[in-house]
């Protein structure tokens, strides 16, 4: 189990048995959420994440190339100083290798970027970091232009697509793999067949993702856990525990009492 212990502030520390993460989370204006992370992994590792409801703008100086991402099934390591933009519910696998990775990132589920882009995509960052929704709307009108399309999963075959949308707009309800697939009209088997073929994992596994991170966006807004549970689809309160610990390697009590010391 990982050991997670507390300094001033918003501050945490987080040992686990591959890697190590010093996170530090900042509430800024207009329900934006700042995290900087410095992360050590000892060993090679891949790992899927989405965030939900909330869309994600990573920056990173990658010069020693310790971390990327699959696009297409392809491994895209981008060098020097790189953005990364996810919109809402975007699936994507991260690639790291052994060293030290420090980045930040700004994510919100209530914020709505007019300017921003509708696909997941990586570009070549100056350096500077918007706080604010006027700075926000400026990076996107002029920051991405040059922006690289990041290729959600590998080709994508209509179901898979059908699918993952499906989970998307309904995962916080009682949603049953059976359900979705009566809904998009495959057969189970068929269904998750084509979708951990295209995105790396199940159905069901990307659900609980979808929950957790939910969860997670709840918790930024102030909700005590256990209503960040409910809210986010989960009826059962150990199960939540458990698929939250899985996907973040920390209990959501330890990530609720930081946010509000």
């Amino acid at each position: 189990m990982s050991q997670i212990k507390y300094t001033q502030g918003q501050t945490f520390h987080i040992q686990a048995s591959d890697f190590n993460s010093q996170i530090t989370c900042i509430d800024l204006p207009h329900q934006l959420f700042l995290t900087v992370r410095k992360q050590t992994y000892k060993t090679s590792a891949s790992f899927i994440e989405t965030y939900a409801s909330s869309w994600f703008l990573g920056f990173i100086d990658n010069s020693e190339g310790n971390i990327g991402f699959k696009s297409g099934g392809e491994i895209i390591i981008p060098k020097g100083r790189v953005g990364i933009f996810l919109p809402p519910f975007t699936l994507i696998e991260w690639v790291v290798r052994p060293g030290v990775i420090f980045w930040q990132s700004l994510m919100s589920s209530c914020l709505v970027l007019e300017k921003a882009p509708h696909n997941p995509v990586y570009f070549s960052w100056t350096g500077e970091i918007p706080k604010t929704l006027p700075a926000l709307t400026h990076f996107f009108s002029s920051a991405v232009e040059n922006a690289v399309l990041i290729n959600e999963g590998q080709s994508p075959s209509s179901a898979a697509r059908r699918t993952k949308k499906f989970i998307d707009k309904h995962f916080t309800g009682d949603l049953k793999v059976s359900m979705v697939a009566q809904a998009i009209g495959v057969s189970r088997e068929a269904m998750s067949r084509e979708f951990k073929k295209t995105y790396g994992i199940s159905p069901i596994k990307y659900r609980h993702i979808l929950r957790v991170f939910e969860a997670c966006n709840y918790m930024n807004r102030g909700f005590d856990v256990t209503r960040a549970l409910f809210e986010s689809g989960f009826s059962d309160p150990s199960q939540f525990i458990h698929h939250f610990y899985k996907c973040m390697g920390f209990l959501p009590t330890q990530y609720n009492l930081n946010k509000r010391k």
